[in-house]
């Protein structure tokens, strides 16, 4: 009895403790460091709120901002129809085919923005695009990142609506637009809003990709 309690305890006590060394402490570190001046001895804002007003920072977030807005809506509005095609459509292969659309996600971001950045380099395949740098290059090697992410949550969300009701919507005079935009969007915009605020989460910290395709003119 006195061994399962052992290993009750520390089964609790190992992460508990793991949770506060590599996760608690580096926090309140970080808090320390910005509210608090190691020189002058004590608690202070002025750091805080000069680091939040300089132009680097403001600057990066508008960045940062922009950048994952733009790529999670371009994401969501490419994976409507990509989720109809492999969660509606039954055609040979298409599980295997839902896997190879997983793929991106899997990579590391270092590797999908060293894979980029070489194809849109002047000796790159892409190079005559002169995207190089770009944050039009940055939003492409995002899309291509998360466009599986906004397929597979919209495609579950397609594969639940129930499609008789679809069907009494057109038997009463609705035409196909119609029908989808009055019966399936509206069943479909939980799964939308959810993959745009996803891709959205990822993009913002996708810093390593920013990083190397961008630099320092963008990060």
């Amino acid at each position: 009895m006195k061994f399962y309690k052992f290993l009750l305890f520390v089964s609790v006590i190992v992460p508990i403790l793991f949770f506060a060394l590599f996760f608690l402490y580096p926090v309140l570190a970080l808090v320390f460091r910005g509210f608090f001046d190691v020189k002058n001895g004590g608690f202070t804002f002025d750091y805080v709120i000069s680091t939040i007003l300089s132009y680097d920072f403001l600057r990066s977030l508008w960045y940062t901002i922009f950048i994952s807005f733009v790529a999670s809506t371009l994401s969501v509005f490419l994976g409507l129809p990509l989720a109809y095609v492999f969660y509606c459509l039954d055609f040979w292969g298409h599980k295997f085919w839902r896997c190879v659309l997983m793929i991106p996600f899997i990579l590391p971001t270092a590797v999908v923005g060293v894979a980029f950045r070489m194809l849109f380099a002047e000796n790159g395949y892409l190079g005559f695009l002169k995207l190089d740098g770009s944050v039009f290059a940055i939003i492409i090697a995002m899309v291509f990142f998360n466009l599986c992410v906004a397929v597979r949550i919209i495609g579950t969300y397609w594969q639940g609506i129930d499609y008789r009701v679809v069907d009494v919507a057109r038997a009463l005079g609705a035409n196909a637009f119609y029908a989808f935009r009055t019966v399936v969007l509206p069943a479909l915009r939980p799964g939308i809003f959810s993959a745009f605020s996803v891709i959205f989460l990822f993009c913002a910290t996708s810093f390593s990709v920013v990083l190397i395709m961008g630099g320092s003119s963008v990060s």
